[in-house]
């Protein structure tokens, strides 16, 4: 008797081969290579605009101020001229107790002008306070004070702070708000976000 040898057929094991798991990682990088590229640009554009909204809520705010009492929030001695574009307002804790209404000798009827976030854990984008107070300072996207040029001396001009990028000398503005942007340098115009 003769037996004839059967031929069962070859099971390939269970997994994947490293072929294949190679060409997966292959694809999952070049997903991640597109993916993060624009995903950082929709996160630093979604900066900029907080920031512009809260640079607009502060032009605002000291408008406001400016309306109920006719002057600026500035110290007593600055008053009745324009804030130097090279030494512009900051929003410290000065500027933030005036429009906050903390500052009963600049603010007597205790207004608070703008509505402000807190600037949480994150310590961007909103309020910082300090020492546990009803004050701090306002900082934008990136964690900087933002920068105030006003026109103290009601001629409905403010000198240009972006004097190399400009052929306008003077705007034809009454608060100009900026902040220095992603690289925190002010003086590096391109990347700072303004109201203007």
């Amino acid at each position: 008797m003769t037996r004839t040898a059967k031929s069962t057929p070859t099971q390939r094991p269970e997994g994947f081969t490293l072929i294949e798991l190679l060409v997966v990682i292959v694809i999952i990088a070049t997903l991640a290579g597109v993916a993060l590229p624009v995903y950082s640009l929709v996160q630093e554009t979604a900066r900029k605009r907080q920031t512009e909204a809260a640079a607009q809520n502060l032009r605002n705010s000291i408008k406001q101020y400016h309306l109920q009492y006719s002057l600026y929030p500035l110290e007593p001695g600055e008053q009745g001229r324009d804030t130097a574009v090279e030494q512009p307002l900051e929003t410290d804790q000065f500027l933030l107790d005036i429009l906050l209404g903390v500052d009963e000798e600049l603010n007597p009827r205790k207004m608070p002008f703008g509505e402000w976030r807190d600037a949480g854990k994150s310590q961007t984008n909103g309020l910082v306070y300090s020492g546990g107070g009803e004050s701090g300072e306002l900082v934008d996207s990136w964690g900087g004070r933002f920068f105030i040029a006003v026109d103290g001396d009601n001629d409905n001009k403010v000198d240009n702070p972006d004097k190399e990028n400009s052929t306008t000398k003077t705007l034809r503005q009454t608060i100009l708000v900026w902040s220095a942007g992603p690289d925190g340098d002010p003086a590096t115009w391109d990347d700072n976000v303004k109201t203007w």
